[in-house]
């Protein structure tokens, strides 16, 4: 699955299909989130790409924070045939 296709079946909630992206930026501190029954979460803010294209995901998983690395430029660059 890609960016473009998960965005053109947008759904409420996570998708359920996993998509191989590479996270190109993280924002350098976790920012307060206050739900609607007035508890605060920690969010951290990142950018991924399929290679095609860049979007802003939002991760609440607090435990997961620390997995989330910037990837090597070569990456994002297509392959030479």
């Amino acid at each position: 699955m890609s960016i473009g296709l998960a965005f053109g079946n947008r759904a409420s909630g996570p998708y359920k299909t996993p998509m191989r992206v590479c996270i190109v930026a993280v924002d350098e501190e976790p920012s307060t989130f206050r739900g609607k029954d007035g508890t605060e979460r920690k969010v951290l803010a990142c950018a991924v790409s399929d290679g095609c294209k860049v979007v802003r995901v939002v991760c609440y998983a607090s435990n997961l924070f620390g997995r989330l690395k910037v990837c090597q430029l070569p990456y994002l660059l297509p392959r030479q045939a």
